[in-house]
């Protein structure tokens, strides 16, 4: 588990179970998190305190010895390719098999931070050629052979700063809950707000809306966030 220690002297750990862990030749070590709906790993919502779990996974498996090759999301699902106006009554042409394929393939790419590293990118994304995209994680060689820019890369200083984000977001989330604080802050990151997701009939405005809370009787009263400051 993860210790955390708060400034008034309380211990709290963290325990959890990651889905999958794979140790490279390198040494280093990749975090797969399965999910059944598709889900994208935001940097920004990682710092603003959303979306910790997998950088949180990441703490708990290097245990101060290894290091990471990265973090991902793995959408398990049964996907549907659309073949277009081509005919299959004759049955399918190689063509369209191929194209089915790669459309499939496309759809089972990893989202999440790879670290910019060629040894771990070969690894995780596999030997690519010049002007060749990776069927496994969203990343591209250029014809020169670099690497293409990508929101997937991410440079190990970078992302040890946002180790060092994520752990002070962690215990000051920790200590907030330890304290008592439960107020009411929906998500916000940026201009994105929770707001965007209530139907009309819940907005007041622009940065205005209406959350349902059930209070101790188990009646709902509404409670009014300002959007655009909390």
């Amino acid at each position: 588990p993860i210790r955390i220690v708060l400034d008034d002297g309380t211990v709290v750990l963290i325990e959890g179970q990651i889905d999958r862990l794979d140790i490279l030749q390198n040494g280093r070590i990749k975090i797969i998190d399965y999910k059944s709906s598709e889900h994208k790993l935001d940097v920004e919502e990682i710092r603003a305190g959303y979306s910790l779990q997998l950088m949180v996974y990441m703490q708990a498996a290097e245990e101060r010895t290894r290091r990471p090759a990265g973090v991902f999301y793995f959408h398990i699902q049964e996907p549907r390719v659309d073949a277009g106006s081509q005919p299959i009554a004759g049955g399918i042409s190689d063509q369209l098999k191929l194209q089915i394929e790669k459309e499939i393939q496309s759809r089972f790419k990893l989202s999440g931070l790879l670290l910019d590293d060629p040894e771990t990118v070969r690894e995780v994304a596999g030997e690519l050629m010049p002007k060749e995209s990776s069927s496994v994680v969203a990343v591209k060689k250029l014809k020169s052979g670099e690497l293409g820019k990508s929101g997937t890369l991410i440079s190990e200083e970078d992302f040890q700063k946002l180790q060092e984000e994520v752990a002070g977001k962690v215990t000051e989330l920790i200590t907030e809950m330890h304290q008592g604080n439960i107020d009411i802050h929906p998500m916000k990151n940026g201009d994105d707000t929770a707001c965007k997701y209530l139907d009309q009939q819940y907005m007041l405005g622009d940065n205005l809306c209406i959350v349902p809370v059930m209070n101790e009787e188990g009646k709902a009263e509404f409670y009014v966030p300002d959007c655009g400051t909390w």
